[in-house]
């Protein structure tokens, strides 16, 4: 971790988001990796109608911290699910499975913070090329090119052992 040079002050509209082309989602860099020195990166997540999120995994270096705002999202773990509501807050510490999932028809949004930062912000650009380019060929987002991404920052799905 480097030492962040000065505090940050910014609105949300200030951010451009990163729409997710063709799953219907886009997430907003708020507080990214250089911005807090690695100590954190804040992002918020907007679901316009269901959304089936990605596999269960699991973060080596980072925890997330939830942060329900609008709509529901639905928190899922290896054996349980738990549904956050405006106001809610999921902390789920690095190395236990997790996912989530949109369900409602209206609206969602949530806080996402990454402590230390895992680069979480990078890795939302990443991927966020990856859909696009999938959405602009007008194919399927080829999965194994996003777990190989997750994989950079140190995100593994289930059947990966943990270590």
């Amino acid at each position: 971790m480097h030492e962040p040079t000065a505090g940050v002050v910014r609105s949300r509209e200030q951010v451009a988001p990163y729409r997710f082309a063709g799953m219907n989602f886009e997430v907003r860099v708020l507080v990214s990796s250089a911005d807090s020195g690695g100590a954190q990166a804040v992002t918020e997540f907007t679901f316009e109608r269901p959304f089936d999120g990605p596999p269960l995994h699991w973060h080596r270096s980072y925890a997330e911290t939830f942060v329900c705002l609008e709509g529901t999202c639905t928190v899922r773990f290896a054996h349980h699910d738990e549904q956050l509501a405006p106001g809610d807050v999921a902390y789920i510490p690095p190395g236990i499975l997790h996912s989530y999932r949109i369900e409602g028809a209206s609206r969602s949004r949530y806080l996402l913070v990454c402590s230390p930062s895992g680069d979480f912000d990078k890795y939302v650009a990443d991927a966020a090329a990856v859909a696009a380019e999938s959405h602009r060929r007008n194919a399927p987002v080829d999965m194994e090119v996003l777990r190989a991404i997750r994989g950079r920052y140190q995100t593994y799905e289930a059947d990966v052992p943990h270590f």
